[in-house]
């Protein structure tokens, strides 16, 4: 993992906050993102499900997990990680007084 100088914490527009139970897409540094909202926490994972290519974003929130809208793989919203299958990249979120902020770490491991 990273440092925290290799690190750049980017503002996510207020607008494309899902709210409580839901999912966005949402691009930030040149990045597609899903972003869940669950429990009232925020969480972030790369929006691309490794197994076909789907849109993570396109899928449900189902039992604390975010699943997959082709094929049903679920995977861990905080972690990443999808029992069985390869997961997806997770990236730390936080919000703020001035909003939500996703960490952008270019050397964080691949889950």
């Amino acid at each position: 993992m990273g440092t925290d100088s290799d690190a750049v914490w980017v503002k996510v527009d207020g607008q494309e906050v899902p709210a409580e139970g839901e999912l966005a897409r949402i691009k930030i540094a040149g990045r597609a993102l899903v972003i869940a909202q669950m429990a009232g926490r925020l969480h972030a994972l790369d929006d691309r499900c490794p197994h076909a290519g789907a849109s993570l974003s396109m899928g449900q929130i189902d039992e604390g997990k975010i699943v997959c809208a082709w094929h049903g793989r679920a995977y861990d919203p905080a972690t990443g990680l999808c029992e069985g299958y390869q997961g997806v990249r997770p990236y730390a979120v936080e919000q703020r007084d001035e909003g939500v902020f996703v960490r952008i770490d270019d050397t964080a491991a691949t889950p």
